[in-house]
Order: C-alpha cells, then sequence, then structure tokens
C-alpha cells in the first residue's frame, strides 16, 4: 500500500510545471512560464570576482540568500545567482531565462560543465538587440537541457542604479509571442502619446498660446521616457551613444518632469494666480534642468554619486507633487473644469509616481511589472487631452466675445463716421441755401433792375440758384422732409426722372415701415448712390427700383440696362466704398453685380429684428 501510494506520489510530481528545493527546478512541458525568483540563491558583493570563487560561494551556500526581493532598491554592484534546472521529460528541451528587466547595467550567462563555469553570453542595456542572445528589448539567454538530465547556470548582474530582475523559464516561442505582443501595445503607447503631442502642437501654431506647445513637449518627453524606460532606447535613439545608457532613464524621467511643469504653469495661469508658487515651481524647474545638463557634462561623476542622489531627486518630486497639487486644487476657483481634468489626470499621475518612487528607491514594493508612470502618461494624455480640448473652447469663445466686441465698436465708428458725414452735409447744404443762394438772388436782382440788356446773365443765374438748390436738397438729410422710407424713395425717383428725362420706375412688394431712423437714412444714402453712379457712368435708359418686405429683413434692389462694368475688378471706387460702409453699419449686406455691357444691378438686404442700429434721433 505505501510502495503504491509512493508511486503515485512521483507520479504526479513528474508532470507538475515546476518544483523544487533548494535552487533546482524539475520542469517537464512548459506551456507558459515558470517564476524562478523563489528556487535560487543569490550574494552581492561591492567588487567584482572571479567567476570560480564565486560558483564555489553559491556551490557551497557561503553566506547566501535563498528567495531574493524581486526589487533591490538603489545599487552600486555586483548580484551573482545559480540555478539548477532538470529536465524530467523524455526529449531534449530548449527553454529561454528570461530577466523581466530591461536596464541592466551589464549581465554574464555562464555554463557549468563538469563542475566548472564556462562563459557563453554577454548582454546589457547598452548592448543592441542584434547583439544579445536574442534579440529583445529584456535580458534573455538560451538554456538548453538534455533528455533527463540537469542545466546548471551562473548569471553576475552589475547594476549601478535601482535594481529588480524577476526571472522566468519560458520556451521560445512563448518569448517570441510575448515580445510580438508587447511591441504592439508599446507602439501604440507611443503612437497615441505621439498624436496627442502633434494636435496640441498644431493648436499651440494656430491659436499662439504656450500652453499647446508645451503640453506638446510635455507628451513628447513622456514619450521618450516611456521609450526609453520600456528598453527601445539605445536600440532606436542613442544608438552611438552607449555611455549615456546608465542614467538615460533618470535624465528622461527628470525632463519629462519639467516639461510637466512647465505645462502646469501654462495650464493654470500660475504666474497670474499664483505668482509665489509659480517662482518656486520655476527655480526647482531649474535646479532639475541643472541635474541634466550635469548629467551629459559630468557623467562619471553623476554616476558616483547616483545612489545617494536619487533619493533626493524622488524626495524634491514628491514636494514638487504636493506644490503642483496644491496649485490645482485652488485653480478650481478660477477654471473649474480644466481644473477638475487636471487634477483626476494629476491624482492618478500622483499614485503611479509614489509607487515608483518608494518602490525605486527604497524597495518598499516587490512590485516588477510594467513602471506606473507608463499608465499614469497615457491617463494623463487621455484626460488632458480633455482638458485642452476645454481650455481652446475657452479661448476660442473669448476670441469669438472680442471679435463681437470688435465689430460693434467698429459699427459704432462707422455710425458716427457717417453721422458725421451727413451732419457736415447739411451744414453744407445750408451754406449753400442761406449764404450762396441769397447772395446769388442777390445778384439777380440787381441784373434785373441795372440794364435791360443784362436778360441771358440773369438766366444763367437763375440755372445757377436752381443747381445750387437741387445740391443743397441732395446734401441735406432727407429726415427734415420726411421720416419714412417709401415716401422718401419716391421723391427721390420722382426728382431723378424729371431732372435725367430717363424711366426710373419703383415697385414695391408686401414692404412695411418698421425701421429706425438710422436704417431708413443709410439705405436712402445707398439707393441714390447707386441711382446717381448709374446716371453718372452707365448712361442707361431705364432703371428699376425694387422694395421688398419680409418678416425678418427687406431688400433693395436698383438695376438698370447701362453699359456696366467689370464688378469683380471694380468694387473699389469711393461712392462703391461708402455704400458698403454704409450697409455694415446697419448690419447688412450689400451685393453689386455687373459685366460689360450687361448693366448693374445693387441689392441690399437689412434684417430687421438682429439689426445693431440703434436710433441716433437724426
Amino acid at each position: 500500500m505505501i510502495k503504491n501510494l509512493l508511486f503515485v506520489v512521483l507520479t504526479l510530481a513528474r508532470y507538475l510545471p515546476a518544483c523544487g528545493q533548494s535552487d533546482t527546478v524539475f520542469v517537464n512541458e512548459i506551456n507558459d512560464q515558470i517564476s524562478l525568483n523563489p528556487y535560487f540563491k543569490y550574494f552581492s558583493s561591492d567588487s567584482d570576482m572571479p567567476v570560480k570563487s564565486a560558483w564555489l560561494r553559491l556551490k557551497t551556500k557561503t553566506n547566501t540568500q535563498q528567495a531574493p526581493p524581486i526589487n533591490m532598491g538603489v545599487v552600486n554592484g555586483f548580484f551573482w545567482f545559480s540555478l539548477s534546472v532538470r529536465n524530467t521529460t523524455q526529449k531534449d528541451q530548449s527553454l529561454i531565462l528570461r530577466l523581466d528587466q530591461p536596464h541592466i547595467y551589464r549581465v554574464n550567462f555562464y555554463s557549468v560543465k563538469n563542475d566548472t563555469p564556462v562563459f557563453k553570453y554577454q548582454a546589457g542595456l547598452d548592448f543592441p538587440f542584434h547583439d544579445r542572445p536574442i534579440p529583445v528589448r529584456y535580458m534573455a539567454f538560451p538554456i538548453d537541457i538534455p533528455a533527463l538530465e540537469s542545466s546548471t547556470t551562473i548569471v553576475k548582474i552589475h547594476h549601478i542604479n535601482s535594481l529588480s530582475f524577476p526571472a522566468y523559464l519560458v520556451t521560445p516561442a512563448k518569448l517570441m509571442n510575448s515580445n510580438y505582443k508587447q511591441n504592439l501595445g508599446w507602439g501604440l503607447w507611443v503612437g497615441f502619446i505621439l498624436f496627442c503631442a502633434l494636435l496640441a502642437f498644431i493648436g499651440g501654431m494656430i491659436l499662439r498660446r504656450s500652453v499647446f506647445v508645451w503640453y506638446s513637449l510635455y507628451m513628447l518627453g513622456a514619450a521618450f521616457y516611456g521609450i526609453v524606460e520600456l528598453g527601445y532606447g539605445f536600440q532606436f535613439l542613442y544608438p552611438t551613444y552607449p555611455k549615456y545608457s546608465a542614467t538615460i532613464i533618470v535624465d528622461a524621467g527628470l525632463l519629462t518632469f519639467i516639461l510637466f511643469i512647465k505645462f502646469t504653469q501654462a495650464l493654470l495661469e500660475t504666474r497670474k494666480n499664483f505668482p509665489f508658487a509659480n517662482r518656486v515651481l520655476s527655480i526647482i524647474a531649474i535646479v532639475f534642468t541643472s541635474l541634466v545638463v550635469l548629467g551629459f557634462l559630468i557623467l562619471d561623476v553623476m554616476l558616483k554619486i547616483t545612489p545617494i542622489l536619487l533619493p533626493i531627486v524622488n524626495c524634491s518630486i514628491l514636494v514638487t507633487l504636493a506644490i503642483l497639487t496644491y496649485v490645482g486644487v485652488k485653480s478650481l476657483a478660477y477654471n473649474k473644469i480644466v481644473a477638475i481634468f487636471y487634477l483626476i489626470s494629476y491624482g492618478i499621475l500622483i499614485g503611479c509616481s509614489t509607487i515608483l518612487v518608494l518602490n525605486v528607491a527604497f524597495g518598499i514594493f516587490n512590485y516588477f511589472g510594467t513602471n506606473p508612470i507608463l499608465f499614469g502618461y497615457l491617463s494623463e494624455a487621455i484626460l488632458l487631452s480633455v482638458a485642452i480640448a476645454f481650455f481652446f473652447d475657452r479661448i476660442n469663445s473669448e476670441r469669438l466675445r472680442l471679435a463681437i466686441a470688435v465689430t460693434t465698436q467698429q459699427k459704432e465708428m462707422y455710425q458716427q463716421y457717417l453721422l458725421g458725414i451727413d451732419k457736415e452735409r447739411s451744414r453744407i447744404a445750408g451754406e449753400l441755401h442761406d449764404d450762396i443762394g441769397s447772395r446769388l438772388s442777390y445778384l439777380k436782382r440787381l441784373l434785373d433792375t441795372s440794364r435791360e440788356d443784362s436778360t441771358k446773365a440773369s438766366n444763367e443765374v437763375e440755372f445757377l440758384i436752381e443747381d445750387v438748390r437741387n445740391l443743397s436738397h441732395e446734401l441735406a438729410p432727407p429726415m427734415a422732409n420726411n421720416s419714412e422710407l417709401l415716401p422718401l424713395l419716391e421723391k427721390l425717383i420722382t426728382d431723378n426722372r424729371r431732372s435725367a428725362g430717363i424711366d426710373i420706375k419703383l415697385q414695391v412688394h408686401q414692404f412695411k415701415e418698421v425701421l429706425n431712423q438710422v436704417q431708413i437714412l443709410q439705405s436712402y444714402r445707398i439707393v441714390q448712390e447707386a441711382i446717381n453712379n448709374a446716371l453718372k457712368h452707365s448712361r442707361p435708359d431705364r432703371i428699376d427700383v425694387q422694395l421688398f418686405g419680409r418678416p425678418d429683413e427687406f431688400s433693395i434692389t436698383v438695376e438698370d440696362n447701362g453699359s456696366g462694368f467689370d464688378s469683380s475688378t471694380s468694387t473699389n471706387g469711393i461712392g462703391i466704398s461708402q455704400m458698403k460702409i454704409r450697409a455694415e453699419s446697419i448690419n447688412g449686406k450689400l451685393d453689386i453685380n455687373s459685366m460689360p455691357g450687361k448693366g448693374c444691378q445693387v441689392t441690399l438686404a437689412v434684417p430687421i429684428v438682429q439689426a445693431l442700429a440703434q436710433d441716433l434721433g437724426i
């Protein structure tokens, strides 16, 4: 009975994915992956040592540790661990040891043969993919295990920054499938971030507002940080500068954070609303920028002080985040919608940043997955894009209100300008009638009484008096005689028909007198100018004037059958310009259509209810 039970236990154990004791892993067919961290022993040292000495220490388990924490925090030294894998199947297996950490400075892989370590592979964060044992973004090494045999490996890790090395045993198919999926996923991540940056840049070029430019730069910084963090930086961004690979992740993070500070200052308008906080944020941005520059200028010095400097920088980032949170909360009183979206996205980033700082700088969390800040950046890209959209809408609304105010002011200026013209016309008309006209009449009486042969001179003076009288009537505002448009137009047409001797007709269709005096005056002047232009330039034998009334607007059309002109090139004369100004002053639309030999048609359409002009009492 005991013998049978033992046989069953051993048979089941053979088909377990992984089990073991000490640092040996027993495997059969692997369908997914096996986490190796619980199965190896390791030790660390501040200085390097020969691999044989390390193997002796690992083999005898002298001062080694079991089941290390996945995250070591900030380190600057060497880590050694060994792992034995036994193939419990009847066929050879090709497996892969994968270290899910693309930022290990240097990794040496050894295979133990006959109790002697043999160097096989080397990789590191400054190794291009094609120079690595397996061309993927993280560190991976092949392990070939014959049937029913074991394979022992030694791994040396040299690192100078925050270290985590979660280890897995996977099949080549699983590794490549996972690599393809991750490349696709992170490619979409980077593409979306860059798309947001492009839209913001276009918005900045259109609106000429710094907030869009800073947001675009911030998204570019986030994309740069993501590419570096995921291990693609040396491969695609700086392949000829391998020495910067050790610190580029810190520099990219600081650069992105600097751009975020500047974006926040522009979005929340801290210079205007929070001058003291704005100065503090600017000083912090300058200090962080200096650290980034020093990282390129004196790299060796920065590498030596990185274990000391990194916790200080991370704590400074937390303080800065607190200041930005304060600014965001206070901004609710100035721009509520934008501040809400900012605080939501910012809260996500604060949580992700806090986890990262505590994990990276102090090793508090045993977390080894994707950098949480990358998820924070994605959330920010989505939510801040909405905030930017609201900011854009606010700017657009402000511009629209300003445009309306400018248009209204321009129309008021047009009205005052036209009012001044009519007042000057009234003054000139009065001078012609009262002064020049009276003096000409006196001259005529003198001629009548002086000599009998002065009849011809008297007749000429009579004609001159009539011309002056007509001119004064044309210059004088028509409101002095009648305050309605239709009678004024009837008199205008009658006078021009009699003086010009051509057929001028007026047709009225459903027109009701509901106009104010400004609309009446400017409409009258436009018709008067249109008829005068036709008589003066086109030499027509017929002019038709039509007045149409509608519930919300009225229109006047003046059409002649004269010589016409090219309206596409001849609409900048003084008379036509004055007509357009008068139409704009009453919120009207003036259309002039003419062709050589086809006459001319002038159409004025004026809204009644929506008219902006008010009764000026003239």
